[in-house]
Order: C-alpha cells, then sequence, then structure tokens
C-alpha cells in the first residue's frame, strides 16, 4: 500500500521465472538422459577381451615397431654396418666388431623372427597412384632379410648352424606376408628375398655342423612355399590393369587429367606427347583398356617365355596396346624370368638339403 492508500502492484520478476523454467528443463532432461543410457547400458553386449585378444594380428604393425627401435637404439640398419655385409660372397662373415653388435641383438632378431610367423603384413598401399604406389617398407624389409642372413652368418662361424637356419626360416617366410601386394615392384621385391634365403639354405646344408632337426626346418619352410603363384606374379598381372581401371574412374576427371595421369603411370617424356598430356577422362580409361588387353595375352603365354617376349616387342615397338604398355611392357619378361630364378634357386636348396625335390 503505498502513501495514498492504495494498493501497489509488484510486476512479476520475468527473468528469474523463465530462469527457474529452464532450470527445470534442464534437470528434467538430465534425468531422462540417465535413465536412457541406463537402459542402454543393461542392453550393450558384454565385451568380449578372449574375441579381441584372438584376432588375426597384422604384422606390419609389428615390423613397424621394431623398425623404430633398431633404428633408434641398436645402429643395424645404418648405412656404415649395412657397408659391411656382403652377403653375395658364401665365403663372407661379419667381422668381430660387427658379430659383437648381432649378438648383443639377439632380443630384437628374436622378435623379428617370431613375427615373420604372422601370416599377413598389410601395409596399407594406395594402389590409386597406379605405378607410382609408393612401397615405404620394402627398403626396411629388404634390411630385416639382410640382418637375419648377416646373424645367420655369425652363426654359422660359431658352429651353430641350427640357429642360423631359424634365421633363414624366417627370410623365406617374408615374401608370403605380402604376397597380396598387387604392384610388380611388391612381386620382384618377394622374389628377390626368396632367391637370397635359398642362397643361405644351400649354403647350410653342406655345414657340417647342421642336424637333421636344423635341416628339417628349413626343408619344412621350403615346401610350405610349393603353392600355385606364391610369389603373387599372375596376381600382379591380374590385379594391376583392373585397379589402373578402376582408380581411372575414380581420379582421372577434371582440368590437367591427362598429365596427372602420365605422372601416375610413371610415363617417360619421350612417351608423354602434347595429345596426351590434353587427355579426358574418357581417352585416360581407353589407354587402360588397351593395357589390360595386353596383360590378359600375357597371363595366357605366362609359361611360354619366347610368346611372352614377342608381346613385349609388340608392346613397346609399336602403339597396339597403349602408352601404359608403351612405357612398362618390357616388364613382362624380366617378371617371368625372375619367377624362373626364384623357382630353381628353391629346387636347388631343397635338392642341397635332401637331395630332391
Amino acid at each position: 500500500m503505498n502513501s495514498s492508500g492504495r494498493l501497489r502492484t509488484v510486476a512479476p520478476d520475468v527473468s528469474a521465472s523463465r530462469a527457474r523454467q529452464r532450470v527445470s528443463i534442464a534437470v528434467s532432461a538430465l534425468i531422462a538422459v540417465c535413465c536412457l543410457g541406463s537402459v542402454s547400458i543393461g542392453q550393450e553386449k558384454e565385451f568380449d577381451a578372449a574375441a579381441v585378444l584372438d584376432a588375426p594380428r597384422n604384422a606390419a604393425l609389428d615390423y613397424w615397431a621394431i623398425w623404430h627401435g633398431i633404428d633408434l637404439y641398436t645402429g643395424l640398419f645404418s648405412s656404415s654396418v649395412r657397408k659391411e655385409f656382403d652377403l653375395n660372397d658364401p665365403e663372407w662373415r661379419p667381422s668381430q666388431g660387427l658379430a659383437n653388435r648381432l649378438a648383443s641383438s639377439e632380443n630384437t632378431i628374436e622378435k623379428l623372427i617370431e613375427i615373420s610367423r604372422i601370416p599377413v603384413a598389410d601395409f596399407q598401399l594406395d594402389h590409386r597412384r597406379g605405378f607410382a604406389t609408393l612401397l615405404p617398407h620394402s627398403g626396411k624389409l629388404r634390411q630385416t632379410a639382410a640382418l637375419l642372413i648377416a646373424d645367420s652368418r655369425r652363426l654359422m662361424a660359431e658352429g651353430r648352424a641350427d640357429e642360423a637356419a631359424t634365421r633363414i626360416a624366417a627370410v623365406y617366410r617374408i615374401p608370403g606376408q605380402f604376397h597380396d601386394e598387387a604392384t610388380p615392384n611388391s612381386a620382384r621385391f618377394r622374389a628377390a628375398i626368396e632367391r637370397a634365403a635359398s642362397r643361405e639354405a644351400a649354403l647350410l646344408a653342406a655345414d657340417l655342423s647342421l642336424s637333421e632337426a636344423g635341416r628339417n626346418e628349413l626343408i619344412e619352410a621350403i615346401d610350405a612355399l610349393r603353392t600355385h603363384d606364391r610369389l603373387g606374379f599372375r596376381l600382379t598381372l591380374h590385379a594391376v590393369p583392373r585397379l589402373l581401371a578402376e582408380s581411372s574412374e575414380r581420379r582421372h576427371e577434371g582440368p590437367l587429367v591427362g598429365e596427372r595421369f602420365l605422372d601416375d603411370m610413371l610415363i617417360s617424356p619421350s612417351l608423354r606427347s602434347s595429345a596426351a598430356l590434353g587427355w579426358s577422362g574418357e581417352e585416360v580409361r581407353e589407354d587402360c583398356a588397351r593395357f589390360t588387353e595386353l596383360i590378359d595375352e600375357a597371363i595366357e603365354s605366362w609359361e611360354n617365355i619366347e610368346e611372352l617376349e614377342d608381346l613385349e616387342r609388340r608392346a613397346t615397338t609399336t602403339t597396339e596396346f597403349g602408352i601404359i604398355a608403351a612405357e612398362h611392357g618390357d616388364n613382362l619378361t624380366r617378371m617371368r624370368r625372375e619367377e624362373i630364378e626364384a623357382d630353381d634357386a628353391l629346387r636347388n636348396a631343397r635338392k642341397a638339403l635332401v637331395g630332391g625335390w
């Protein structure tokens, strides 16, 4: 009531009322979320630790981890150490300094042997780049094989041929781990590692300190390789043109498509005509299709080296199969010869170990 005797009207505090309303809504929402959360949690599938632990391992992750340790702590991949390796010389043995370093790294080498027993090493290649697909792991795998072979030579010098055999068996397993990498360089790389293992197995076969158990370990490693297309050359032939065709659908469109395509295919300057630089996506796909025709013929002729040579000549000296074929067609007989060399080396190694294939 005011001084005149009239009742005073007080305006409601709207802001305070709205604040209380917002708090009430927020509390209700929180309660609802909690209730829903409790229901959801109750309905969730129980975590299966065994399934996680039993899931297939990817050796690539293990390799990268141990390679980092080798680079950081042992220096066994350093250029100064690699310069001492002369694995093409059957008489080569590590110097005392290198032998000591290898012996002190036995735990690391044992881990590499364990990793070699994991069936698959998937390094997640980006096949969209065609022949420019990067292989960042190839050097490290090559160094891993060389390291195992160098340690095998050390053990042979110490009269421990059985332990040397375990290392060579591991080298035999490495190519199969990245068998599904469908690039020509990967296939050739697998063949090179296997040939190195076969050379070492033949050396061990003549070592008098190799026991029957050590000999059998090598024979078993070799026999495990007696599978169709173990080095993946045919897989590569099947896959590459199809990967290129699929990639061209996704990648080679828009401006500069011809130039980008030639870069991805590693086409040399002599084949980079102004017309090709200006290609459309459709023209890129046409060249991929012609290359596929070459590969299909190569697969049919794979067992006949003379037919492959003739096919290679047609690919590289004419425009019959397009630009990709003109640039990379000379890989056909090279790949086949490397496969034959690997086959012969594997056969000879087993013959040295057991007296026959």
